[in-house]
């Protein structure tokens, strides 16, 4: 599928979050299912809660950043504060986030956190509001099989510990992933 007609979208800070969520929406986006982004004010979020949370070390989390930036080029947006008045209702905290997607060209921006976005503002410009769950599903109905064989690869590659297929939808449920789960054999 050429790169132009593949969805765009802007994972938020709470998507980078949680490693198993972050390496599942990562590895689908290596295998030119959608085009992902992210600023480093997102990525500054992320790894700043990971740290305080659970005391990850910021040498390893910023390592983690360099290496999802070496691994999707351009990736990193630059937002721009100047956009912001186009996001009026959404909450201050997270307009960083809509101005990215804006910035992206983005067609879908995900994140946990729909309450502090605009359906109607984002919208306007073109970019769905996305949980990550319905966003995987709507992957998933968009190219089942390519989904299959990618997170195949993706539960083979966990090897400390190794996961069965049963231990892998798990893992789906507990990150709130359950619609998209269904999609797993």
């Amino acid at each position: 599928m050429p790169n132009q007609l593949l969805p765009v979208a802007v994972l938020d800070a709470n998507i980078l979050y949680p490693q198993f969520l972050r390496d599942v929406m990562l590895r689908v986006a290596a295998e030119n299912i959608y085009l992902p982004h992210w600023s480093a004010q997102i990525h500054s979020e992320w790894i700043r809660n990971v740290h305080a949370d659970l005391g990850i070390p910021l040498d390893r989390l910023r390592a983690t950043q360099q290496r999802m930036d070496r691994a999707f080029p351009g990736a990193s947006i630059p937002s721009s504060s100047g956009d912001e008045p186009k996001f009026p209702t959404v909450h201050v905290k997270d307009r960083h986030v809509a101005t990215t997607a804006y910035s992206a060209h983005a067609t879908h921006l995900v994140t946990w956190n729909l309450k502090h976005f605009s359906y109607n503002e984002l919208a306007a410009y073109g970019i769905q509001l996305s949980d990550p769950d319905t966003f995987l599903a709507g992957l998933f109905k968009d190219d089942l099989k390519t989904m299959l064989r990618v997170l195949e690869r993706h539960r083979q590659g966990l090897v400390k510990p190794p996961l069965t297929m049963a231990e892998y939808r798990r893992h789906w449920l507990q990150s709130g992933l359950t619609a998209a789960a269904a999609f797993l054999p």
